[in-house]
């Protein structure tokens, strides 16, 4: 089964079995078009009985990036990036050609959220990197027109602090991952509005999600979803001009404090983003990254558990 998109005006095909078909559909249905009949990134998972048919792992290149029960690694020569999970699952992705194909041995219901997010998100930020849009791993979201990143790893509180925005009237662009874009003056943001991950300590913070707190879990999946233009009526800001960046971290206090960061400093935390594959692209992602700084006002934020004050914090950083 194979769906169509268009991630800003980048034609996308997804090719799987029905059951992870609709799990990442889950994820890019705001950039559902008609069936199209070429694609500037196929996605291909098939579903096999071994790996005689030449999905083993390739041996050398270089280890660019670790899953936890796996590893990502690139082959300089091929310029092609291989991807190993555990003993049943492995990708081939050819970034130049835009293709990517990803062999998972038996499938299992469990595997699904392993496929249909960092397999795919991984995969398909790479084959869009070459093809001009640069992903930033950041929430996203815009006030009258100004754009506002929060940038971070992996349990930053990016989503939380997205989630208590959204609901404040701010409109959303991503919880989790944005695109960069050259325009004639300067850098632009682009959404990538997918599903709001919760953890259950996030959705007990909100009374009005307090029902998908009781919600068993998928095998396999780890964290609970929210679309925020459904549950918050925030409107989806398509593009936005980057004006603050922010790198939240949770205080475990009950107020929030900012506080200003250099230009420096900031390219320095995100510099991880790069994912060192071809030197070419590598560079140009990070001259993204550098565009995007030097429009910023770069702050820390120690986010408290009072989320209405670390929104008013956040409202005050903007108007400064």
């Amino acid at each position: 089964m194979t769906r169509s998109y268009s991630l800003h005006s980048r034609r996308v095909a997804v090719s799987a079995w029905p059951e992870l078909t609709a799990a990442i559909h889950a994820r890019l249905e705001p950039f559902a078009i008609e069936p199209a009949t070429s694609h500037d990134v196929e996605l291909t998972f098939e579903a096999v009985d071994d790996r005689a048919d030449g999905s083993a792992a390739m041996p050398g290149g270089r280890r660019v990036y670790e899953f936890p029960d796996g590893e990502v690694t690139y082959h300089d020569a091929e310029d092609r990036l291989t991807i190993s999970v555990g003993d049943r699952v492995r990708a081939i992705c050819e970034p130049a050609t835009g293709r990517a194909r990803v062999f998972v041995e038996s499938p299992q219901p469990s595997d699904l959220y392993l496929l249909s997010h960092p397999v795919s998100s991984l995969l398909l930020m790479e084959l869009l990197k070459r093809r001009g849009l640069y992903p930033l791993h950041a929430a996203g979201v815009a006030l009258d027109g100004h754009g506002v990143l929060l940038a971070g790893t992996s349990g930053a509180g990016k989503s939380t602090l997205s989630v208590a925005l959204a609901r404040s009237g701010f409109s959303f662009l991503s919880d989790d991952t944005v695109f960069l874009q050259p325009d004639v003056s300067g850098w632009r943001i682009h959404a990538f509005p997918d599903q709001i991950d919760l953890c259950a300590d996030t959705v007990n913070l909100f009374p009005e999600l307090k029902d998908l707190a009781g919600e068993a879990l998928p095998a396999g999946w780890r964290k609970r979803q929210i679309r925020a233009e459904v549950v918050y009526d925030a409107p989806i800001s398509w593009t936005a001009r980057p004006r603050t960046l922010i790198f939240p971290s949770v205080s475990g206090k009950s107020s929030s404090a900012i506080r200003r960061i250099s230009p420096e400093e900031a390219l320095f935390d995100l510099a991880p983003n790069v994912l060192l594959t071809d030197t070419a692209g590598s560079q140009q992602h990070l001259n993204a990254l550098a565009g995007v700084v030097s429009q910023c006002a770069c702050y820390r934020l120690d986010t408290g558990h009072d989320l209405d004050d670390a929104v008013a914090v956040v409202r005050s950083a903007i108007a400064s």
